[in-house]
């Protein structure tokens, strides 16, 4: 058996694709609102530190799993990894279902919809205002 001169590193190409294509929306969004802010955020600066540590914590997560993502998953195996699909499977269709009960139960319950739905779940009648992004305009 033959071992190649040099490790391909398909993924890293990704992740540096993926780092430029995050700063490039970061620098698209900060010069638009330089140029013109959006009601209601001249007041909450906290925003702007919120979307910079969120597409930072992105971004690391990327870079994590490109150096420790083979690893983990070899140490996990084959029943793990079969475990977090189920799990994730199990919440979809949970959350779905939630969604489809809160759109039958609106009429019922009115705003108080939003305990079967959970937040942002119920949108098509109540408008943007029922979602959180909604209250923060």
């Amino acid at each position: 058996m033959t071992q190649p001169l040099a490790r391909r590193r398909t993924g890293l190409l990704f992740v540096l694709a993926y780092a430029a294509l995050a700063a490039l929306v970061t620098a698209t969004f900060a010069a638009q609102f330089q140029a013109s802010p959006p009601p209601g955020f001249a007041d909450r600066p906290w925003i702007w530190r919120l979307v910079v540590l969120s597409i930072s914590l992105s971004l690391a997560g990327w870079i994590g799993m490109l150096a420790f993502g083979r690893r983990t998953i070899e140490r996990v195996g084959i029943e793990g990894l079969a475990t977090i699909g189920l799990a994730a499977g199990l919440q979809f269709a949970i959350s779905y279902t939630s969604t489809i009960v809160g759109t039958i139960l609106h009429p019922l319950f009115g705003p108080f919809v939003i305990f079967v739905t959970g937040p942002g779940g119920w949108r098509a009648s109540a408008g943007p205002r029922s979602t959180i992004a909604g209250k923060l305009r």
